[in-house]
C-alpha cells in the first residue's frame, strides 16, 4: 500500500484519493455535499486548470476536457448543479470550457471556507 494513502482511502485514476466511509460509499456520491467531496473536486479542477491554461498542446488540452467530462459524469449531482447554477453543459462545452473551469474553481474555493 502507498505510504501516502490512509486507511479508508482509495487512489483514483487521476492520482488523488477518495475517502470511503464504513458503508463503502465514496463520500462524493452521498446525497449531501460533504467537505471531502468539495475538496476533492477543487483539487481535481485546480490541477487540470493549471495544466490547461499553460498548455500549447491541443491534444493535451483535449485530454483535459475529456478528463473533466468524465469527472463530471461521476461527481455528486447536487455539487454539479450548484456549480452549474442552472446552466446546461457547464464544464462540458468546448467554447466556454476554460471560463467554466475558472468559475468552478472559484466557487469550490469559497465552499471550502
Amino acid at each position: 500500500m502507498n505510504q501516502y494513502i490512509n486507511k479508508g482511502e482509495t487512489l483514483g485514476k487521476e492520482g488523488f484519493t477518495h475517502s470511503v466511509d464504513s458503508t463503502n460509499q465514496d463520500s462524493c456520491s452521498l446525497s449531501s455535499i460533504s467537505q471531502d467531496c468539495i475538496e476533492s473536486a477543487y483539487c481535481f479542477i485546480h490541477q487540470k486548470l493549471r495544466v490547461y491554461e499553460f498548455s500549447t498542446n491541443l491534444t493535451q488540452r483535449d485530454d483535459i476536457e475529456y478528463a473533466i467530462s468524465q469527472y463530471v459524469d461521476g461527481m455528486n449531482p447536487q455539487l454539479y448543479q450548484k456549480l452549474a447554477d442552472g446552466r446546461d453543459g457547464f464544464l462540458l462545452d468546448h467554447i466556454s470550457f476554460e471560463q467554466d473551469m475558472r468559475k468552478a474553481q472559484e466557487q469550490l474555493e469559497k465552499m471550502m471556507v
